[in-house]
């Protein structure tokens, strides 16, 4: 009986203790990326984009944009995503075509990116070491968004600038 009453005592105080440190992890602070919040409009190539940002909430933002052709039709969707867990902040992103169908390259799930906070911005990093993206970063200035990102391959660097509609 002893035993038993031991036994229950330690899984009892683990339990506990694992509560306590899930409640830190739920209690450290998230990452501020609520800079990204609203309705961003910008071109890339002369062509529109349209960018949205929901609120933060408990440490997560969801956003989406939508690029434009020359004749005015959608090209492509994008939805993102930031979430907030005990390895730091993480960024998802995947694209859709116009009848919503991931990309190929996407099929079997988001691009997953590492993202930290910068003067101004969020820098993001592919966890893949395969991917084409080197990084990206996204700053906040003056009414201003600006999106930057850089390659591992040849293929010049892609800056867009948004503004508030």
């Amino acid at each position: 009986m002893r035993t038993i009453t031991v036994m229950a005592a330690l899984v009892l105080a683990a339990a506990a203790f694992r509560g306590l440190a899930n409640e830190d992890v739920a209690t450290a602070p998230a990452p501020d990326f609520s800079f990204l919040e609203g309705s961003w409009v910008g071109e890339l190539g002369g062509t529109p984009m349209e960018e949205f940002w929901m609120p933060t909430r408990d440490g997560n933002m969801t956003g989406c944009l939508r690029w434009f052709g020359e004749d005015g039709s959608v090209q492509m969707y994008e939805l993102f995503s930031i979430t907030s867990g005990e390895d730091g902040a993480v960024f998802r992103l995947r694209h859709f075509d116009t009848e919503f169908r991931p990309w190929e390259t996407e099929v079997g799930g988001p691009k997953v990116f590492r993202i930290e906070p910068t003067d101004g911005g969020a820098r993001f990093v592919p966890v893949d070491a395969e991917s084409q993206i080197a990084s990206g970063e996204y700053s906040v200035a003056d009414g201003e968004m600006t999106f930057h990102l850089e390659f591992r391959t040849d293929r010049e660097p892609l800056e867009i600038r948004f503004g508030h509609p």
